[in-house]
């Protein structure tokens, strides 16, 4: 059977998760153990700190439980530290590595087994270069990775300076686990959201279906923005506009963002012609923080393909949102 999952011929995935978002059975997982995935992040850096990683040496957060949420950590999973992650938020995506043998298939097999009770079957087998499996429900995940040698060919770039400093990672099983966190509505963005007028709608593009979007993971460095999306409120999807007393920025692309109006700073389009590439064109919007190490951000509205149609439209877009569009030069997609 071992050989079987190996080669990807194992065991069906879980069915697709239909239960609360926040909810699963990875939470329930994680809660049983007593990880914190719901703290901010100034609140676990205040309570654990923040140091370098000893082999990476980018700056994180430990997260160490009692037992060890998993046999063979190198040491706990931590969430990595960045200026662009707002500390009102929780982290979304913990990494850890385990390692029990030289060989990354036994690593790989051992963490899959472990995991399994709790998480139910999975596939095992090879995906381009690596060795992967995956418990998805939701927007939440975990996922286990290995690189063994003999599979790396072309992607083998040589020295590894994390290796380096800990061999153990050449062989390591890469585990991430990803909770899917994005807030619900507040009970003013809710009555926000629910009077909903539409500026322009992305017709250069093509939106998710509801579904699609809700199982979707946020990118961490816009959580505070983001919100996740009920089912009743699917009507914005594919839209840009404002709530009808002006006070809230509504957008709804892959993920549903409310910004305050006073928070809305200004617009820019984003163009790249036709190179190597296929070109595009981007519409941002830069908004307040609230926080000191990143004072303002630039989320993205929408995109399209070159010439089709964002760059003319945001003018207007701009006009009715009250607020300066930069129209950037454009330059080669190469």
């Amino acid at each position: 059977m071992n050989l079987l999952r190996l080669l990807g011929l194992g065991r069906p995935a879980a069915p697709a998760w239909t239960g609360p978002p926040d909810a699963t059975p990875i939470h329930a997982w994680l809660d049983a153990a007593g990880f914190p995935w719901r703290e901010t992040r100034a609140d676990l850096a205040a309570r654990l700190g923040v140091r370098p990683d000893p082999a990476y040496r980018w700056n994180v957060i430990e997260i160490p439980t009692s037992p060890p949420l998993l046999e063979g950590l190198i040491g706990p999973l931590s969430a990595q530290v960045f200026d662009l992650m707002s500390p009102r938020m929780p982290a979304a995506r913990f990494s850890g590595l385990i390692h029990f043998s030289d060989d990354p298939r036994v690593n790989i097999r051992r963490a899959a087994a472990e995991i399994e009770p709790r998480l139910g079957p999975t596939r095992v087998g090879p995906e381009n270069n690596t060795i992967k499996a995956q418990w998805r429900f939701g927007p939440a995940s975990v996922t286990l990775i290995v690189w063994p040698r003999d599979m790396r060919g072309y992607y083998d770039t040589g020295v590894v300076e994390a290796e380096q400093r800990d061999p153990r990672i050449a062989a390591a099983c890469h585990v991430i686990v990803e909770t899917g966190y994005r807030a619900p509505l507040s009970a003013q963005e809710r009555a926000w959201v629910e009077s909903f007028r539409s500026i322009d709608q992305f017709r250069r593009t093509m939106p998710h279906a509801g579904r699609d979007l809700r199982n979707r993971p946020a990118s961490e460095g816009h959580l505070e923005f983001v919100r996740y999306l009920p089912e009743d409120l699917d009507g914005v999807i594919g839209h840009v506009g404002m709530s009808a007393d002006g006070e809230a920025l509504i957008f709804c692309n892959d993920q549903l963002q409310v910004v305050p109006m006073t928070d809305v700073l200004g617009l820019r389009v984003e163009r790249l012609m036709p190179g190597r590439g296929g070109g595009g064109e981007w519409l941002q919007v830069q908004c307040r923080t609230g926080y000191d190490a990143q004072p303002t951000k630039w989320l993205e509205i929408c995109h399209g393909m070159w010439n089709a149609g964002l760059a003319d439209a945001s003018p207007d877009i701009a006009r009715k949102l009250g607020r300066p569009l930069e129209m950037g030069e454009p330059d080669y997609d190469v």
